[in-house]
Formats: structure tokens, sequence, C-alpha cells
């Protein structure tokens, strides 16, 4: 076993070498690489998820032509108790650019083969034989205004997955049918000025064991932002892009659960029912910063995010069964949704790479990523997400074996800061 994970690395390079070799004429040339990349999701109380993946990429170019094909596999394993499980996922994409356009577009599938385990502790949600795909399209136009260049592009994602079972704590049921569509546009003017946006649709059923539905969820985002990029030729590269926009999220649920669609004997409701509506805007800053000298490049982007308005509204209602059990008691109401307002989340991205010249058929590049995000609560919203979830301790409660004094909590907390977030990654051109 161990002979065939040192012969698929020597039979990459081997065919890259023969690859690369090959001249179809003077202006036309094939580029293989190969993407390794491994990395932490997540780190906390010893319980670590972790990710692998593998990307093959071959890039043609005949003229005015390019052509690539890539295709990439991703491996996913987390014991954490946040969410438990593993996941596979394969893609396939390519792009063509001519001159002045190019055109891009891919597909892919994922599936969960175990059931994945939502919060391990109390509440717990469990998610059995769920999976589904994607799709990407998108492009760029480059033309020519006012005696300027000017670009435009455009991305989207599609994606559909399905649930085949579940159980939802209180209930017999789970999330299914979920959709999800989004994309980005922008808008690349002369003199480094840009405007982009990004949006997104999602929804799902919540259905029960018998696929009868007895809820929905519907989430939108939308949001845009000015950007200026500033240049200076400070050793071989040195850019600097601030930008600032606005962030819309909303979400709108509902569901009823009855004695008919929740048939088992110890369901204590005739009915129980409710719904929401909530809505979050956003203004944001952020900046994207990019250091080059000679094979090495340093990136760092970083998001500040702060909500100046929430607007939350729900309400619940309920019958119990009268029975000698229960005595058909019942109530309706306004749900306790919190206000978030003022809260802030920030988000960055850190990445530095080396790009050694081995050999002009093997040239490789090491790549170290760091992300981080964070979010400062109100105290409203602190409160209600302590009472949602007051019997759930498993993630703050320290490991077996730990100890609980000041060095160990130290530890644990430097262990999560080094190991979230953080991948490497060799990337290996023919």
């Amino acid at each position: 076993m161990k002979r065939c994970f040192l012969i698929v690395p020597v039979l990459f390079v081997c065919a890259g070498t023969i690859f690369s070799e090959i001249t179809f004429s003077p202006d036309i040339s094939l580029s293989p690489s190969l993407d390794s990349r491994f990395g932490f999701l997540l780190y906390e109380n010893d319980n670590l998820s972790w990710f692998h993946t593998e990307r093959l990429d071959a890039t043609l170019k005949a003229r005015d032509n390019t052509f690539s094909l890539g295709g990439r596999y991703l491996y996913g394993k987390s014991p954490h108790a946040l969410c438990n499980g593993n996941m596979h996922a394969g893609s396939a994409d390519f792009t063509f650019s001519r001159d002045f356009y190019t055109v891009r577009a891919g597909f892919g599938a994922f599936t969960f083969p175990d059931a994945i385990q939502v919060l391990k502790g109390k509440p717990k949600f469990s998610l059995k034989d769920s999976g589904g795909f994607f799709a990407t399209t998108g492009g760029t136009l480059d033309f020519s205004l006012f005696g300027k260049e000017w670009s435009i592009a455009a991305d989207f994602l599609f994606s559909k997955a399905n649930v085949e079972s579940g159980d939802m704590y209180y209930f017999y049921g789970n999330p299914d049918s979920l959709f999800l569509f989004g994309g980005k546009s922008s808008l690349f003017m002369p003199y480094g000025f840009e405007l982009f946006g990004f949006g997104g649709y999602f929804s799902t059923e919540l259905n029960t064991s018998k696929k009868t539905t007895v809820g929905n969820l519907y989430a939108h985002m939308i949001s845009f932002f000015v950007a200026k990029s500033f240049s200076v030729s400070l050793l071989d590269s040195f850019s600097v892009k601030p930008y600032v926009g606005y962030v819309y999220l909303s979400a709108t649920g509902d569901t009823m659960l009855t004695s008919k669609n929740q048939t088992y004997s110890l369901f204590p409701y005739k009915y129980i029912g409710g719904e929401f509506d909530e809505g979050m805007h956003f203004i944001s800053l952020g900046n994207s910063f990019a250091l080059k000298k000679g094979g090495f490049d340093f990136s760092l982007d970083f998001l500040w995010l702060f909500c100046v308005k929430n607007t939350a509204s729900g309400t619940y209602t309920y019958l119990f069964k009268e029975n000698l059990f229960f005595d058909g008691s019942s109530d309706s109401g306004n749900l306790p949704l919190p206000d978030t307002g003022g809260i802030h989340i920030f988000a960055g991205i850190a990445e530095v790479s080396y790009r050694f010249s081995v050999h002009k058929h093997f040239v490789p590049t090491l790549r170290l990523t760091k992300m981080i995000a964070a979010a400062i609560l109100n105290k409203e919203t602190t409160d209600f997400l302590h009472s949602a979830f007051s019997t759930y301790s498993t993630v703050s409660t320290p490991s077996s074996g730990s100890s609980s004094d000041d060095s160990s909590f130290d530890t644990e907390m430097l262990k999560k800061a080094l190991l979230s977030g953080t991948s490497i990654s060799l990337k290996i051109e023919f």
C-alpha cells in the first residue's frame, strides 16, 4: 500500500513532463497541474474537523484561444459536537477564453454517506442518506467605453439536495428539497474603480418520515459594494483595494405539526405551529491587500459587518391533546425573537505562498492559508442563544482528561486559534 502512495506522484510527474513536451505547433502548448490541499475547519476540545482535496487541471493554449479543464475530489470528516459526519464530493469545470471574452461552466455532486449528527447534545438533530448536485456558469466580457477599458464579470451557482430521513429531536422529520441559487457580478471600471455585488436565495421543506410537508423555510441575501484599487511599484507588486458596501439578509419560515402528521402516541399536541419573519441590514467595510516579491506572494482580505437595523416578528400557537395524560390546554402569542441590531461580524483570510523554480516542467508552489471568523453579539442575542440551547453543553465542556486550570484553558484556546481555518496546499505545474 505504501508503494502505491509513492508510485502515484511519480506517475503524475512523468505524465506531466511528457505532456508538456508535446508541441502541436509553435502556437500551441499544453500545461497540466496538480493541486493537493489539506486543512482544518474547526478544532475544539480535541475534536478536529478536517478536509482534503485533490485537483487536476490541464490548460491548452492555441494562438489566441485558451481552454482549461479541471477536476476536483473532496473528502471531509467532522467528529465535532456541532456537526458529526463525513462528506464526499466531486466536480469538473472548464474555461474557454478568446480575445475579449471568457466563458466558464462546471458541475458536481456531493453525498453524506453516514448519518449526520447536528448538535450532539440536547437538542440533537440527525439526518440520514443526504446528498445532491450543483452546477456553475459564468463569464467575463472586456470592452471599450469613452476611450477607456472596462470589464464585466458574472458567475452563478445552482444547487439541489435531498435528505431521505431524519430526527429533529422534538419530532420525527427532516429538511428536504433544499434549493440554493446564488450569483456574483462585478463591473471593473477605469482608474481602478469596481462595483460588485452578490446575492442568493435558499429554500427548504420540513417533511415527516412519510414525506408530508409540515414546514417551509426561505432565506434571501442581497449586497453591493464599491471598491477602489491602488497599486504601488514597491518590491515587485503591491496593491490595496478598500471597499464599502451594504448587505441585507432575510428569512421567513412556518411550521404546523398535528396529531395526524405526527402519528406516534406520545406526541402531546393536537396541533402546534408557528411562523417568523426576520430581516437584518448591515453596513460593511473591507480591504484586500496583496504583496509580491519574486516567487513570494502574500495576500490579506478582511471584512467587517455591522447590523444597523433588525426587524423580527414571530407567532406561535398550540393545543394539547385531551386525554389521561394531557389536559387539552392551549396558548398562542409572540415568539421572543431577539433584536440583533448592533452586532458585529468579522471575517478574514490570509494566504502566503512561494513558487519554487525547480525545472521548467516541475514548478511547485507551497501555500499556507488561514481563515478567521468572529462575532460580537449584544446581550439580548447572547441570552436568546443561551436559552435556546440551555441543555447543549458539549461544546463548552472541557474534554475528558483535560485540566480546568488557566494554563490548560490557554493551551486549548491556542490550539483552536492556530488550527481552526488553517490549510496547506502544494500545487505542481508541469
